[in-house]
């Protein structure tokens, strides 16, 4: 059977545990944050702002190919966006290093 309570101590109760949640919560957010080590970045890396240019021509060629056309606003947003969900979703990085390349007889020095 409960004990019936003045709704006054009632409420005094509830505004005292919500001062202490409050202060518990206000404290865990104060507190430092550990992170883990800093990633180091290779020094071939390139840049976001080169890979969506890249990326804005492909797509642009890719629409002439389709026989459409797309803007170089529109295609430079498109490639932001792919480039965003690849390197944070994913973990992407682009490195810039040299591809190796057969030429054929014609070209051949």
């Amino acid at each position: 059977m409960k004990i019936p309570i003045a709704k006054s101590k009632r409420r005094a109760t509830e505004i005292l545990a919500d001062e202490e949640a409050i202060a518990a919560h206000e404290k865990a957010v104060a507190e430092n944050v550990v992170r883990g080590p800093a990633k180091k970045k290779p020094r071939n890396e390139v840049s976001t702002g080169e890979i969506v240019q890249i990326m804005a021509d492909e797509i642009q060629l890719m629409y002439q190919e389709m026989g459409a056309t797309i803007d170089r606003v529109n295609a430079e947003d498109k490639a932001l966006t792919l480039w965003r969900n690849v390197s944070i979703h994913h973990g992407g990085v682009a490195v810039d290093h040299p591809v190796p390349h057969r030429l054929c007889e014609e070209h051949r020095g």
